[in-house]
């Protein structure tokens, strides 16, 4: 069971309350494969310096005798994992989050873990990945690494100066394409560019048939979903391709 100090107070965090805190999970040596594969990815950066993984988790409404059970039971494993109330000190400090909106599998996991522990649905959790980096050579080393281990479309770097209290956006109200049914050739060309599709102009021609049929203007969210199911990569065009002349040597 991974060793506790008294109750902690959260890392780098202010206006915090006893109910809330932060923990960092870090892999002991000779399990931590990940900080050594991307150790290995980043040398196409000429980067030779060292890296740590570390998994943040912020864990809200949390009671002090119900800490220490959920950590050594559902947020590190005792043999390959040591749990840490404060972050080791590195040259560079990356935290990288999820989106708003993004499903974040590892805190629902854990949330529903927790939840069959305890017995009750009170704890909040949310998760971000830590990169430790020491020994960089300059500042376009870190921006580029940074590039690297953020993808914009689901991700952000996170600040580690405050806990962020879970919040649910306002949906917005769902866009009706007006006039799709009546778009020229370059309308439907226009609209394919402006909304980043996937499919091809003759995709979309199909859709529009559809919606003329239907009597009815698409929404946007109908065209998001059939873009998704119809693009290359789920629908596996490449499996209609032809081989032909195939020799075994």
């Amino acid at each position: 069971m991974p060793s506790l100090r008294p109750y902690p107070r959260i890392h780098l965090c202010v206006k915090i309350n006893s109910l809330d805190t932060r923990i960092y999970i870090k892999k002991k040596e000779g399990f931590d494969t990940k900080s050594a594969a991307l150790l290995n990815e980043l040398k196409t950066f000429e980067f030779s310096g060292k890296i740590c993984t570390y998994l943040l988790y912020d864990i809200l409404n949390i009671k002090e005798e119900e800490l220490s059970l959920i950590i050594s039971s559902v947020l590190s494993d005792p043999v390959s994992d040591i749990c840490l109330h404060e972050l080791p000190s590195h040259e560079t400090i990356v935290a990288v989050e999820y989106l708003p909106g993004q499903f974040d599998i590892r805190a629902d996991a854990a949330r529903q873990c927790c939840q069959l522990l305890l017995g009750h649905n009170n704890i909040s959790i949310n998760t971000a990945v830590v990169y430790g980096i020491d020994h960089f050579k300059n500042d376009e080393t870190i921006h580029s690494i940074k590039k690297y281990l953020i993808n914009p479309v689901d991700s952000r770097e996170k600040s580690l100066a405050i806990i962020d209290k879970p919040s649910t956006p306002k949906p917005k109200n769902v866009e009706t394409i007006e006039g799709f049914q009546s778009y020229s050739n370059e309308e439907l060309q226009h609209f394919l560019h402006i909304q980043r599709l996937s499919i091809d102009i003759e995709d979309l021609k199909c859709i529009q048939k559809y919606f003329i049929e239907e009597k009815r203007n698409p929404t946007i969210t109908e065209i998001k979903a059939i873009d998704t199911y119809w693009s290359d990569h789920c629908r596996h065009t490449t499996f209609l391709t032809e081989l032909e002349n195939i020799r075994f040597e």
